[in-house]
């Protein structure tokens, strides 16, 4: 299964103002970023409805990278884990002990 892909506010904004300030394409940023045409038609409509501008979109913004830190601190708890469990075989091995877990 593929992963969904996430594109930071900061981004979407870049993308958006480029092409409202004629920069870019809408052509070539799909193609330079890789976007479907709904999904940019989506982003271009609520910028032009003011959603990416004031404390809406402050909230947004810190939602999402609220959202990036959780999992990145599930993330790390997972590999700590794993390390430990590792260190712990490890250890067994050295001793000569039983390498199976308990």
């Amino acid at each position: 299964m593929t992963q969904k892909r996430q594109f930071s506010p900061q981004l979407k904004l870049d993308i958006v103002t480029a092409i409202r300030t004629g920069k870019i394409g809408r052509r070539e940023a799909q193609r330079r970023y890789l976007l479907s045409a709904n999904l940019l038609h989506c982003w271009l409509a609520k910028y032009d409805n003011g959603e990416w501008t004031g404390a809406r979109a402050t909230a947004r913004t810190v939602r999402f990278y609220e959202r990036k830190i959780w999992a990145l601190e599930r993330k790390i708890l997972a590999l700590t884990e794993e390390n430990r469990r590792l260190r712990e075989d490890l250890e067994l091995a050295t001793l000569g002990g039983p390498t199976e877990r308990r």
